[in-house]
């Protein structure tokens, strides 16, 4: 059982959603996901893909909204609870196992493609945003956490309790320009970035109280040490030929706006 891919685990699956959505905190973080990726959406979407739906966090919600949307994900286990959740609100979820990899899809498939708390888990994220930029013909909003940041600091404690074999999930950092680079490859280029939380995630799990926790992330805000160290973040990328690419990529901070430095 050990040798089995922790989100491939029935048991790794099943306690997901607590573990990462469990408790005040839990709710207001998922709320703050899905409002980050439905306010960087167009309004126009005919096709969407849901990459690394998990337990269907974004897909359950972009269906009760009557959007279009594909769920795959590696794991079967987590598509299984995305599909159960669905038909307990009454709704059908597509849904197909597939790595984000090398998907099975062809090109340009989709107007949109969303890939939340995907690429820090992907064993070749470079291969990733590759395929994510390949099936989509306009759009990709994903979201990652970044160095310098305390999320760095919380990686290299997740990943060295993983090797002693412990049931964590391991997750890797990423540089912005890196990350801007590897879209830019694919010819997209990204427009929007929105940076989350100065503090860690563990930390404000610990306090799990979204009212003080809004309150600590507003005044490191006001010290600008968001728009320099907050993590993670979710970009916004789109094709090169549509008119929107041509701005210049702006950083969005509780409604503060600034260019985007690397």
């Amino acid at each position: 059982m050990n040798n089995v891919p922790l989100y491939q685990r029935r048991d790794i699956a099943r306690k997901y959603d607590n573990d990462r959505f469990g408790g005040a905190f839990g709710n207001h973080l998922e709320n703050i996901e899905i409002e980050t990726y439905g306010s960087l959406m167009d309004s126009d979407h005919s096709r969407i893909l849901d990459a690394g739906a998990g337990t269907g966090k974004l897909s359950v919600r972009l269906r009760q909204k009557s959007l279009p949307v594909t769920s795959i994900d590696a794991s079967r286990e987590m598509l299984d609870i995305t599909i159960a959740k669905g038909k307990t609100l009454g709704l059908t979820v597509d849904a197909a196992v597939c790595d984000v990899h090398d998907m099975c899809f062809t090109d340009g498939a989709f107007d949109c493609v969303l890939a939340s708390r995907i690429l820090m888990h992907l064993r070749d994220w470079r291969r990733g945003i590759g395929e994510l930029c390949r099936v989509s013909n306009r759009l990709v909003i994903i979201d990652f956490p970044v160095s310098p940041s305390f999320g760095a600091l919380e990686s290299v404690s997740r990943n060295l309790c993983h090797r002693l074999r412990q049931d964590v999930i391991p997750y890797n950092v990423f540089r912005f320009g890196a990350v801007r680079q590897e879209f830019e490859k694919s010819d997209f280029q990204i427009v929007d970035v929105r940076r989350e939380c100065f503090m860690p995630m563990a930390f404000h799990r610990r306090l799990n109280n979204p009212e003080k926790s809004i309150a600590i992330e507003k005044w490191f805000a006001k010290l600008r040490l968001i728009s320099l160290f907050g993590s993670p973040v979710t970009t916004k990328a789109v094709k090169n030929q549509r008119e929107e690419s041509r701005r210049k990529p702006i950083l969005t901070i509780g409604g503060l706006s600034s260019a985007q430095a690397d």
